[in-house]
């Protein structure tokens, strides 16, 4: 899909809206930063933002203070996971810089709008690490177990397979 089947499927952009987002998608094609696959990311994370907000892209990202609202809008929205709301804020950010200092990335972007764009790992995010079966310990389970299980718990610790893979 080209630029322009890509722009025309975003029907709710308004004319400034698709000079604001082909300039940028131009200028970070022309740098080598992005592919194509990454062109239908972004519009794929402007189209979410304007789900949760209902405004246009240049409503969203005018000024920090808009900036700020829809990022409060993405944060408090229950319908996303975490990794896709940091996704559409690091899309939105990136666009915001572009706009507002010509820069087509958030890696030496203000502190604050990094800062407004990051995610924050909530307890929930974190996955904690199983624990892990030592020698003397399947030795001990394979004392206290008939043929068959010590066969399975063999071969499950020989293979290095986990639980759900065997």
């Amino acid at each position: 899909m080209n630029m322009q089947e890509m722009l025309e499927r975003m029907t709710w952009m308004t004319q400034k809206d698709r000079e604001i987002f082909t300039k940028f998608i131009t200028s970070k094609m022309t740098n080598d930063e992005i592919k194509e696959k990454r062109v239908a990311k972004y519009r794929s994370d402007i189209a979410s933002a304007h789900k949760i907000t209902n405004k246009t892209l240049f409503a969203m990202i005018k000024d920090y203070e808009a900036l700020e609202k829809t990022v409060f809008s993405i944060n408090t929205n229950k319908k996303y996971k975490n990794a896709t709301k940091k996704d559409i804020k690091r899309g939105l950010g990136s666009i915001f810089n572009f706009l507002h200092n010509g820069e087509c990335s958030l890696k030496y972007a203000e502190k604050r709008l990094k800062k407004l764009t990051e995610h924050k790992k909530k307890p929930s995010d974190i996955r904690l690490a199983k624990p892990i079966l030592f020698r003397e310990e399947i030795r001990e389970m394979m004392k206290h177990s008939d043929i068959e299980d010590r066969a399975l718990i063999f071969c499950l610790f020989e293979s290095g397979m986990r639980n759900g893979e065997f």
